[in-house]
C-alpha cells in the first residue's frame, strides 16, 4: 500500500501561500513570523498557484468516491454536493436493493464517526477514478487496523520509564541520531510531549491537559558519545507557562530580575515572577489592554506582537499591537503610561534606545516612528516601499531599519527628512538586522538565504555569508568579540547546521550539525560562554562557545520558535509553536 508523507511543514507552507495569493498580506506576515513557513526550504516554482485549494478539491473528490461507492464497482446516484464542512446527507433514491441502502447508511455513519474522531493519519494514494472500489474499502480497513496499532504504540510509549526502554522511544520518533539520548517522561506524560498517534513523530498539536507533576529528584543521563547531559522535563528543572485557550507569542525578560513579561492573542500583558525551580509558580500579574483599544473594529485588535522592557526604569515596559497601536505601561501600578497611536497598520516591533530616551516602532504601513519620553511622535520620511520588519539602535541617536522591500536604511533622529545611508544588495525580503558589540558593523538576514555585513560609510556590503546546504535563517554576534580580536558571528541553517564565522573576513571557522531539522532561534548568554539553539526537531541545546560541544539538551515536544536567556545565564525561556512557554534551568547538573 502506497503512502503520502504529510508533514506540518508542508501544510504550513501551503497555508502561507494561500494567504499571500489571496491578498491577506498582514495575516500572511503574522503567520510566517510564527511558523517560519518561508524558511522551510520549499521553492515557489515547484508549487502550483492555488495548490491548497486544489489539494482540498482532490480530497473532496476522494470523499465523494468513498461515500458513493458500491462493493460491486458501481456508484450510487446522489445530487447533493460533498462539502468540506458538515456531514453529507445523501439524496439517493430508494431502490429495491436493500443492500445498497444499507451500504449507503453505513458509509454515511462512518463519515460521521470519522468527523467526530478526526485522527491524524497518513493519507493513502488513490490513482484514478476507475480503480476497483472494493480495493478502496480494503484500504480503509487497513487504515483502521494501522491506526489501532499506532494508538497502542502511543499507549506503550506513555507507559515507558526512562532507562531501559529509551531506545524504543528513539525508534518510535524516527530519530536516528547518534549523538544524544532523550529521557522519557514518566506517567503522566509531560504536557510538552506531543506525539502524532499514527506516525509517532512530533507535530504541531494542542497541548494535552495539564496536571501538576509529582516532584522527583532531577535525573540526568550522560551520552557516552558526546558527554552531553540530557534531561527529562521534570518539576525541578523546568517551569511551564500556559494560559488555557490562549497562545503566548511574545515575551521579554526583565533586565536584572527573573521576571518574564508575556503577551498573546488576548491582548493581556502578564508579568510572571519566575521562582527557583523547587518553588511553586505564582499566578501572573495581569494588565488588561486599555478600553480605547475596543474602539478598533478588528478581530485581532488586542494581539500583542512585541514586548520590550525599559533598559533603566524597571517599572516600564513597551508593547506593540497588531492593530497598529503601541503602549507603555507602569508595571507596579498596572496603569497606562503612554499610548502611541500614529501607525495606520499593524505594528510589528517596538524597541527602546540603549539609554531609554526614545522608543522606535516598525509597522506594516511602511513607516518607522520615533517616540520621545513625552510620547511625542517623530515620523521619518516614508522611503521604504513595503512592510518595515525590524529596527536596531546603534546608540540613542542613530538606528537602522529593514524592510520587505529588500533594503536597509540608517537614520539619525535629528534628520527626519531622509536616511543618512542606504544599504541595497539583498535579493529578497530582509527580516532581521543586528549591530555587533562595537556598534560599527551591522548584520542582516534575508529570505534570499544570505547574511550580509555592512558598515557605516560603505554602501556595498563588506562580506556576504552564504552556504550551499541551505539558507541562513538567523544570525547572532558573539557578545564579547571586539575589534581587537575576531568578530565572531554565529549563523544557523534550514538544514540544522550551525556555523561560526570570522565576520569581517567572511571565513567559516567551524560548522557542526546539532539539529536534524531547521533551526528557528539562536542566542548567546550575556557572558558569551554558551549559546542556545532551538529547532523544529523539538530540541533545545546549550552549546559551549569554545569547544562547540553540546553541554545540555532538552526535549520540549514541540517546535521551538524563539529563545532568550535571563540576566545571569541561569534560565532560558523558550516559546513553542503550540503557544506555551517553557522556562529551562540551565546547567541543572551543577
Amino acid at each position: 500500500m502506497n503512502h503520502i508523507a504529510l508533514s506540518s511543514d508542508q501544510v504550513n507552507y501551503l497555508v502561507f501561500r494561500y494567504l499571500k495569493e489571496s491578498g491577506f498580506d498582514h495575516s500572511a506576515w503574522v503567520f510566517n513570523e510564527e511558523s517560519k513557513a518561508s524558511q522551510l526550504g520549499f521553492k515557489e516554482p515547484d508549487i502550483r498557484n492555488g495548490e491548497l485549494v486544489k489539494v482540498i478539491q482532490e480530497g473532496l473528490q476522494l470523499r465523494d468516491l468513498t461515500l458513493h461507492s458500491r462493493s460491486d464497482g458501481r456508484t450510487i446516484g446522489c445530487n447533493v454536493p460533498v462539502q468540506l464542512i458538515g456531514t453529507h446527507q445523501c439524496d439517493a433514491p430508494s431502490t429495491p436493493n436493500s443492500n445498497e441502502e444499507n451500504m449507503l447508511a453505513n458509509d454515511n455513519e462512518n463519515e460521521r464517526v470519522n468527523q467526530r474522531s478526526s485522527p491524524e493519519v497518513e493519507l493513502t494514494k488513490v490513482n484514478d477514478a476507475d480503480i476497483r472500489h472494493e480495493s478502496i474499502a480494503q484500504e480503509v480497513i487497513l487504515y483502521e487496523k494501522e491506526s489501532k496499532r499506532n494508538i497502542q504504540n502511543i499507549d506503550t510509549l506513555h507507559r515507558e520509564q526512562s532507562g531501559g526502554e529509551l531506545n524504543d522511544l528513539k525508534n518510535n520518533q524516527n530519530d536516528n541520531s547518534d549523538d544524544m539520548e532523550i529521557d522519557v517522561p514518566v506517567s503522566p506524560p509531560s504536557p510538552a510531549l506531543i506525539v502524532n498517534k499514527n506516525t509517532l513523530s512530533p507535530l504541531y498539536a494542542p497541548p494535552v491537559s495539564q496536571s501538576v507533576p509529582t516532584k522527583k529528584p532531577l535525573s540526568s543521563r550522560t551520552s557516552p558519545m558526546t558527554n552531553t547531559i540530557v534531561h527529562k522535563l521534570e518539576s525541578l528543572n523546568h517551569i511551564l507557562l500556559k494560559v488555557p485557550g490562549e497562545e503566548l507569542v511574545s515575551f521579554s525578560w526583565k533586565p536584572n530580575e527573573d521576571v518574564l513579561a508575556t503577551g498573546g492573542q488576548d491582548g493581556i500583558l502578564r508579568i510572571w515572577h519566575i521562582p527557583d525551580f523547587s518553588e511553586r509558580l505564582q499566578e501572573p500579574k495581569k494588565i488588561e489592554y486599555p478600553p480605547w483599544l475596543n474602539e478598533i473594529d478588528t478581530t485581532q485588535a488586542a494581539f500583542i506582537t512585541w514586548l520590550d522592557w525599559h533598559p533603566t526604569q524597571d517599572d516600564l515596559i513597551a508593547c506593540s499591537y497588531f492593530n497598529g497601536l503601541s503602549t507603555v505601561y507602569k508595571i507596579n501600578s498596572g496603569l497606562l503610561h503612554r499610548k502611541l497611536e500614529e501607525h495606520r497598520a499593524s505594528t510589528l516591533k517596538i524597541k527602546w534606545s540603549p539609554k531609554g530616551f526614545r522608543v522606535l516602532t516598525a509597522s506594516c504601513d511602511k513607516n518607522v516612528i520615533c517616540w520621545d519620553r513625552d510620547g511625542q511622535a517623530m515620523r521619518f520620511a516614508e522611503v521604504h516601499k513595503d512592510t518595515v520588519t525590524d529596527v536596531a539602535w546603534k546608540d540613542d541617536r542613530i538606528f537602522a531599519s529593514c524592510s520587505n522591500d529588500k533594503k536597509i536604511f540608517l537614520w539619525d533622529f535629528k534628520i527626519k527628512e531622509r536616511p543618512t545611508m542606504e544599504f541595497a544588495g539583498h535579493d529578497d525580503e530582509v527580516f532581521s538586522i543586528k549591530w555587533d558589540p562595537t556598534k560599527n558593523y551591522l548584520a542582516s538576514c534575508s529570505k534570499d538565504g544570505k547574511c550580509k555585513i555592512w558598515s557605516e560609510g560603505n554602501h556595498a556590503p563588506l562580506q556576504t555569508l552564504q552556504t550551499k546546504d541551505g539558507p541562513i535563517t538567523c544570525a547572532e554576534w558573539h557578545p564579547k568579540s571586539n575589534d581587537n580580536e575576531t568578530l565572531l558571528l554565529t549563523t544557523s541553517q534550514n538544514s540544522g547546521v550551525v556555523r561560526i564565522w570570522s565576520a569581517l573576513e567572511g571565513i567559516c571557522l567551524r560548522d557542526f550539525s546539532p539539529h536534524k531539522l531547521h533551526i528557528n532561534a539562536i542566542e548567546f548568554c550575556s557572558n558569551g560562554q554558551y549559546f542556545a539553539t532551538g529547532s523544529a526537531d523539538n530540541h533545545l541545546h546549550i552549546i559551549d562557545a569554545k569547544t562547540y560541544k553540546i553541554r545540555e539538551s532538552h526535549f520540549l515536544g514541540n517546535d521551538i520558535m524563539s529563545i532568550k536567556w535571563n540576566h545571569n545565564c541561569t534560565k532560558i525561556a523558550a516559546t513553542l509553536h503550540n503557544g506555551t512557554i517553557y522556562i529551562i534551568k540551565a546547567f541543572s547538573n551543577e
